[in-house]
């Protein structure tokens, strides 16, 4: 799984021309929106619906489901969704991953004050950090970097490409 992480981030890194990058991270109103939809939105719904749900599936499983409702999508199911609509990769990229790297610091608050009851956690995201950078931002990087050698070939295999692409999910 590492592995098909890292090598997406490389493709889409080759992929995508400097000007997108550039694009995507400028991209404020959609950065926005995820944000809010994924801290705000889901969040309350997984709290809105406590009433229906805890009944149903008991205390555990519903602080699993509310958990889920904390936690930034992958950055790799992102890419790929949005990748197979034909949407704004770069945004995709630049968007979930900044989504991802808030998330390793709201997540684990939301989880403390909701789930645990306590509003202070002793959460150290520096592993975490260390370990997003390496798995998707320096394939990125080394896509960018190889682009002008590795974009040609990819365009001559464009099945492999988007099988490696959608399959990676």
């Amino acid at each position: 799984t590492t592995a098909a992480i890292a090598i997406l981030f490389f493709l889409h890194g080759a992929k995508l021309s400097r000007e997108a990058v550039i694009e995507g991270l400028m991209h404020w109103k959609l950065h926005t929106l995820v944000f809010a939809l994924t801290f705000a939105l889901f969040p309350i719904l997984g709290l809105l619906a406590k009433p229906i749900l805890l009944p149903m599936l008991g205390q555990e499983l519903y602080w699993g489901f509310l958990f889920m409702c904390f936690l930034p999508s992958t950055v790799q199911s992102s890419i790929a969704f949005t990748s197979v609509a034909q949407g704004n990769i770069a945004g995709a990229i630049c968007s979930a991953s900044f989504s991802n790297i808030i998330g390793m610091f709201i997540t684990p608050m939301l989880v403390a004050f909701f789930i645990l009851g306590q509003s202070q956690h002793g959460f150290d995201p520096t592993a975490s950090i260390l370990q997003i950078t390496l798995l998707l931002l320096v394939p990125f990087i080394l896509g960018q970097l190889l682009r002008p050698w590795i974009f040609p070939k990819m365009q001559q295999m464009p099945k492999i490409v988007k099988i490696f692409d959608q399959g990676s999910i």
